[in-house]
């Protein structure tokens, strides 16, 4: 029961076996494992024997070898996915140390902070000087008055304390941000105090990459958009809409857009590529009535959707649309008939999988393929159930069973992540595919009559009145009533169940039978004990995290408050120690104390909590300072009183 399309095609199956062999990987040998090496060794004469026997013995062992083949595929996706976190991993100095970089990529306005990311060329070492590192990490810049706002391409001198990401899964909604820092190429973080950040040179005076070029044209086109002096949202939503800068993008702004179901108009992605991609064959239309015009548009709209990708940043999104658009168009003048829309996309992930195994773990790359494969799957069908002749009637009717076929793709992973789901999506998105042409199409005029202010302002007018109307429109939806369903999380298993019960589903659609009906059932029915399993078994939980305390309900997170930050749980007595509140205090009798978290701030000793409270166990957090928390350590095993590091786990969680 699988369909032709995911079989007649060899790289479908290739590609299925590299993505398991790099989930495979990632998940049960995060560390490497020569074992993989040999036995790749070992299949690798295996699969040569077969090929031998194949060659002179017929089709005796072609199924043999089809499963070999497989597995040598599953093979290269872990030996890939272990090659890339070793790319990444680095043994950093314990201590304070002072290191050189380049700032790899715009800053990043946060809370408290600035978020920089850098590529650390080297760090000084007392005995062999510098030495080379060349790893990526974010470093997080205290507010500095004394230091010029960097730009992408300086070159810096610093001095923190780097570490490795903590691989563990964050109390919200299980979000590991250390794992993905390191399937992010990031290989450590650090916080940067003001008086130890030197300027070494301007960005003029360094060789940048082609990323780091790309970047830094996108922020010209974005400073060509702050002069036309549009208002703050609209600016923000025509940045993000056309070069994928959401810098300036508010919270309600962003808050409406996912309320109402358009969030994917804020990220670039394959719906820009294919806008962007109409209007230019709509435009180089009169090129095909040329000797040699289909070469010739072919590698026009190529160029200039390459073009796009370059000054939007090269963010993966958008080179993953238009590497796909670049396989159809290149095999479309290569071939008589049309190159079905599923075997670029699978070309597509493979070529993309083999260069960077973590991108199967990117959330957008899941989003837009599998966007992709719904809408090829569900798509024909929807259209084909109405036969309309009027064409505004047809638009609309063909925007809806395209939203609707995404929208159905892609609603597992949405309830996973994201916990929610938005009611009056295929409303929002009837308004959004015609205004985004739009917006896109004015904005490409301005940028071109940049030059001629009398002529841009032409299109100014129209460009602001069509993000205005946009951005109303968003609201508007977003404030009906119930909106938008919160609070709907999925697990792994579950979501798995539903992205193969929609896979049935197709199927069924495409030639009813009853053993697809069968096993659509089936599926559903697993999916259902699963929920109600969950449901009955499910226990909360209490996490120490980042300074806080959280009660956890299954993907629902409270944080804990009180005055004397002391609480009390069900008969847990647990109290965070960020401060020196505790010391000189006298108590005639110990109070129990499960748990006490001490964070960054606290001082004290041990010894002087031990006066006050009867502790059980004290939990460490990462923030403090490693020589102190040593001799804090010393003194708990001295006392006899049980201790949890957190620094290389991130958090610590207790059932309940």
């Amino acid at each position: 029961m699988v369909d032709a399309r995911l079989t007649s095609y060899p790289f479908s199956r290739l590609t299925m076996a590299l993505a398991v062999g790099i989930f495979f990987s990632d998940c049960f040998l995060p560390e490497g494992n020569t074992v993989v090496w040999c036995l790749a060794g070992c299949l690798l004469l295996a699969v040569a024997f077969m090929l031998r026997a194949h060659r002179s013995g017929g089709y005796r062992f072609r199924f043999t070898f089809g499963v070999l083949s497989l597995v040598a595929f599953g093979l290269l996706g872990a030996m890939l996915t272990q090659q890339e976190r070793r790319k990444v991993q680095y043994d950093w100095p314990i201590d304070e140390a002072t290191y050189i970089g380049t700032l790899a990529e715009a800053p990043v306005r946060k809370a408290r902070s600035w978020q920089l990311t850098l590529n650390v060329e080297a760090v000084r070492d007392s005995l062999l000087g510098w030495v080379p590192v060349d790893k990526k990490a974010v470093v997080y810049q205290m507010p500095d008055s004394t230091c010029k706002p960097l730009v992408i391409g300086d070159r810096i001198c610093f001095n923190v304390r780097m570490s490795s990401p903590s691989v563990e899964a964050s109390p919200s909604v299980g979000f590991d941000y250390g794992n993905h820092l390191l399937r992010s190429g990031v290989g450590g973080k650090a916080v940067l105090y003001p008086g130890k950040l030197l300027v070494l040179s301007a960005d003029e005076g360094v060789q940048m990459s082609l990323k780091q070029n790309a970047l830094r044209w996108r922020e010209r086109v974005v400073s060509v958009f702050r002069s036309w002096q549009l208002s703050p949202d609209v600016q923000a939503v025509v940045a993000a809409l056309t070069v994928g800068d959401k810098s300036g993008l508010s919270s309600d702004l962003k808050s409406s857009y996912s309320a109402a179901g358009t969030s994917h108009v804020l990220a670039l992605s394959g719906l820009h590529v294919g806008l962007l991609s109409a209007i230019l064959l709509l435009v180089l239309s009169p090129l095909r009535w040329v000797r040699g015009g289909r070469w010739l548009l072919v590698g026009v709209s190529v160029c200039v959707l390459w073009l796009f990708a370059f000054i939007t940043g090269l963010s993966p999104s958008v080179v993953r649309a238009v590497s796909m658009f670049t396989f159809y168009e290149v095999a479309f003048v290569l071939s008589e008939s049309r190159f079905s829309g599923f075997y670029p996309l699978v070309l597509t992930a493979f070529c993309m999988l083999v260069y960077c195994p973590f991108y199967l773990f990117d959330v957008s790359f899941q989003l837009s393929f599998v966007a992709v494969f719904s809408i090829l799957f569900f798509y024909p069908y929807f259209a084909g159930l109405f036969d309309i002749s009027n064409r505004a009637f047809r638009f609309v009717y063909q925007a809806v069973c395209l939203s609707l076929s995404a929208q159905l793709g892609t609603l597992p992973l949405v309830l996973y992540y994201f916990g929610a789901f938005p009611v009056y999506f295929l409303l929002a998105n009837i308004v959004v595919t015609p205004l985004a042409v739009c917006i896109l199409l004015f904005t490409i005029l301005s940028l071109a009559f940049s030059s001629l202010s009398f002529m841009a302002g032409w299109f100014l007018y129209p460009l602001q009145w069509s993000v205005s109307l946009l951005n109303a429109t968003m609201e508007w939806v977003s404030g009906l009533p119930g909106a938008q369903i919160t609070s709907i999380h999925t697990s792994v298993v579950q979501s798995a169940l539903m992205l193969f019960g929609l896979y049935v589903l197709a199927l069924l659609m495409s030639k009813f039978s009853f053993s697809r009906l069968a096993c659509l059932l089936l599926t559903l029915n697993v999916l259902a004990f699963s929920i109600l399993i969950d449901n009955y078994y499910h226990k909360d939980s209490l996490l120490f995290y980042h300074k806080s305390v959280y009660l956890r309900s299954n993907r629902e997170m409270s944080k804990l408050t009180s005055a004397h930050h002391i609480y009390k749980v069900k008969d847990l007595h647990i109290a965070l120690m960020n401060d020196a509140r505790w010391t000189g205090y006298s108590s005639r009798e110990k109070k129990k104390l499960h748990y006490a978290y001490l964070c960054g701030g606290f001082r004290g000793d041990i010894k002087g909590l031990s006066h006050l409270f009867d502790i059980h166990t004290i939990v460490f957090d990462s923030g403090i300072n490693e020589k102190y928390k040593k001799r804090l350590m010393q003194e708990s095993y001295s006392l006899g009183i049980n201790y949890i590091d957190l620094s290389g786990k991130g958090s610590y969680s207790i059932l309940l």
